[in-house]
């Protein structure tokens, strides 16, 4: 019996952020806030609150939405992306928003790995999920639409050819 209770206890802990190797495009990440930091936000406010800091690796020129939740009555929450040198770049409003909140980072300068920052203000688990297309679903997606369009050009030509040879066929017969 007691090895059943610790066996789903250890499924139901949300994981410790150390023990992921980062935030992956469409992939939950669940951890746990208990380490309180403080630190310049990207308004220029300074901010004080229990944090974590979340390594992501991102393409210059990709846009990201990041979705995160926390868990527990009138808990507040916000989400920053550091650049790879280290500075905030953007995020929320410094913990405006209760329980969730969701923000676009809009074509990041460089490649690299950015660090995207979750805190609250108070401890406590918290999930987040960065959505987004990478520059080769871009380019796939691009060229699957050209193909398309290029399959829709073709057809009407050959069909305008067709009525054209069909055309010039019956007036070669009426002659």
């Amino acid at each position: 019996m007691l090895v059943a209770v610790t066996v789903g206890a250890s499924f139901l802990a949300p994981l410790r952020a150390g023990e992921k190797s980062g935030l992956k495009l469409g992939e939950k990440f669940e951890a746990e806030l208990s380490e309180s930091k403080s630190f310049n936000w990207h308004t220029g406010v300074f901010v004080v609150g229990y944090t974590v800091e979340i390594p992501m690796t991102l393409k210059a020129g990709q846009t990201v939405t990041f979705s995160a939740t926390v868990v527990g009555k009138d808990r507040k929450v916000a989400v920053g992306l550091k650049d790879p040198t280290g500075l905030m770049i953007t995020g929320t409003k410094p913990l405006a928003d209760v329980k969730s909140t969701q923000f676009t980072a809009a074509e990041v300068n460089a490649t690299g790995t950015y660090k995207v920052v979750v805190v609250s203000d108070r401890i406590g688990p918290f999930s987040i999920r960065a959505v987004g297309p990478a520059s080769e679903e871009l380019e796939v997606k691009s060229l699957e639409e050209r193909i398309t369009r290029l399959r829709a050009e073709l057809a009407e030509a050959e069909a305008k050819l067709k009525t054209l040879k069909l055309k010039l066929d019956k007036s070669l017969r009426e002659k």
